[in-house]
């Protein structure tokens, strides 16, 4: 592993009112929870089997409603897929993985980090229990064994796009910005609707100091999560688009509101002046 970056690019002049995005990338309870809503609605299909996607350019357009797959060619590539996995995953592991989900559910990390193990002494083999360590990992803010946990996922099942996922978001979290950006691109081609994989592309983006690239990949998100307002928040605030990263940084505290970066949020609103006024040179 590489030495961390810096979280503001050398290129990058820092100003009084940017939020420190160090805090951004930290995995706190609310993006915890955020995690589990999203991870672990989608950890049911692996256990029962995955349906293969075509691949498709990260750069290619994504629409928010599903992928242009050929959907008849899933049903059939799924079955098969299916059957084969619930061969190959014990049940007693598959019953240790979720145990371990609803543990994390309620952050006990503990003892979902018991279950994990004990579906992995079952079946050392089991992707999906190691993309679900990673994001045990990630909220105990082991952000370096997160990166292991979901690169050994990876090897094990390099086709799950969410372990591309957790990759990104780790990476993201140690402010290694091109990696986060190459993992979430591999996530997208695989599955170009892993919209979570689409937001750590703008984290990584914001981190490089593209900052438009970051504004037009959060406009395909079509999602209505805190850290979308964030990240948009914070490159809008580098642009000097100071009002409307106000707006954005008032919908992350109206969805977030016991996020524990709020403070500094508001520290940073109490500075900007209001609509129509000009701040002084």
């Amino acid at each position: 592993m590489r030495g961390c970056r810096k979280a503001c690019p050398t290129h990058i002049q820092c100003c009084s009112t940017c939020f420190n995005l160090n805090k951004l990338h930290r995995f706190d309870r609310v993006s915890s929870f955020t995690a589990f809503i999203v991870f672990l609605s989608l950890f049911s299909l692996p256990l029962l089997g995955q349906a293969s996607y075509h691949t498709t350019g990260a750069d290619a357009p994504w629409n928010p409603g599903g992928s242009n797959l050929d959907r008849s060619h899933d049903q059939s590539s799924s079955r098969d897929v299916v059957s084969v996995n619930r061969l190959r995953i014990p049940a007693k592991a598959a019953s240790h993985l979720e145990a371990a989900q609803s543990r994390f559910a309620k952050m006990q990390l503990d003892q979902a980090a018991v279950e994990i193990d004990r579906a992995i002494d079952i079946y050392p083999e089991f992707a999906q229990a190691f993309c679900m360590k990673a994001l045990v990992d990630l909220a105990e803010k082991d952000f370096t064994g997160s990166v292991e946990s979901a690169a050994h996922a990876i090897r094990l099942d390099g086709a799950d796009a969410y372990s591309w996922v957790a990759l990104a978001t780790a990476y993201n979290s140690l402010n290694e910005w091109p990696e986060a950006e190459a993992s979430a691109a591999q996530a997208l081609s695989l599955d170009p609707s892993a919209w979570q994989g689409r937001l750590e592309l703008a984290k990584s983006f914001y981190g490089e100091a593209k900052l438009d690239l970051a504004l037009y990949t959060l406009d395909q998100l079509n999602q209505d999560v805190p850290d979308v307002h964030l990240v948009r928040a914070n490159s809008l605030m580098r642009l000097s688009r100071t009002q409307e990263a106000a707006q954005q940084f008032a919908l992350f505290l109206r969805e977030a509101p016991g996020d524990s970066r709020g403070d500094q949020i508001r520290q940073i609103l109490s500075r900007v002046p209001p609509a129509g006024i000009q701040p002084e040179p």
